[in-house]
């Protein structure tokens, strides 16, 4: 189960058969580009100005907000998850 949590948050959850791990997976995903289209303009600005731009940069709001909607849809997963394994009957 870590292990998709940290691959791919949602995985589990289709994989368990339900249908919320796909907008897990999405929004997972979208945070996932968000925060790296801030992280390359951020480097691309720090080249550009030649100087390490202590305001975040211009496109902070993208990965602050990537990184609240991946963490989200980690959170999201989590708990799925582990309400499959809970419903899963035990193996003896």
């Amino acid at each position: 189960m870590l292990a998709n949590l940290l691959v791919l948050p949602g995985l589990g959850s289709v994989l368990g058969g339900r249908r919320c791990g796909w907008t897990q997976m999405v929004v997972a995903v979208t945070g996932f580009g968000l925060t790296m289209w801030w992280a390359i303009s951020f480097v691309i600005q720090w080249v550009r100005d030649g100087a390490f731009p202590m305001t975040g940069g211009s496109q902070l709001w993208a990965g602050l907000g990537g990184l609240i909607m991946f963490i989200g849809a980690w959170g999201w997963g989590l708990v799925s998850g582990l309400q499959l394994l809970r419903a899963a009957p035990e193996r003896r």
